[in-house]
């Protein structure tokens, strides 16, 4: 037995017992002081944390199709400058793909609507068109039906 080394007393979460060499207690370092490991891992937790930070790249407010090749080549520059990674470009391409494609869609969808607009109005103007045409038939159509029964009514009395 003289060939088996010390253990640590504790039993790990799983039900086993630790494997880690023990200290003056009998437990290891970590069974031994829990509270200085808890301690120890939020100090490493925290020196491993990357901090987020606002974007060091002014990027140029998209307006439209002129402005992302603007964008793109401000980009692009930055890139072959050093002064932004390959990555950050990349993604930052197709950022501006995108928002390019958005800006596109909503300006169709606007001018859809605006033809749709002008179509209801063409078809109003259509309909009050062929509503006052229709009314002036009636008239006239009235009034040539009033010249026959009048004609008709002379006629009637001049046979009797």
């Amino acid at each position: 037995m003289s060939g088996e080394r010390a253990r640590c007393k504790a039993i790990t979460k799983n039900g086993a017992p630790c494997k880690a060499a023990p200290m003056a207690s009998g437990f290891c370092f970590l069974h031994g002081e829990p509270n200085r490991a808890s301690e120890l891992g939020r100090i490493g937790g925290k020196q491993n944390r990357r901090e987020r930070r606002r974007s060091g790249y002014a990027l140029p407010k998209l307006d439209g199709p002129g402005s992302a090749s603007e964008k793109l080549q401000w980009i692009f520059d930055e890139s072959m400058a050093g002064s932004m990674r390959p990555a950050v470009a990349n993604i930052l391409m197709k950022v501006t793909d995108l928002q390019t494609r958005v800006w596109e869609k909503t300006r169709l969808e606007q001018q859809i609507a605006e033809l749709q607009e002008q179509v209801t109005t063409l078809r109003s103007m259509i309909n009050l068109r062929d509503f006052t045409s229709s009314i002036s038939e009636g008239e006239s159509d009235e009034a040539s039906s009033d010249s026959i029964s009048e004609g008709e009514s002379d006629e009637d009395s001049s046979e009797q």
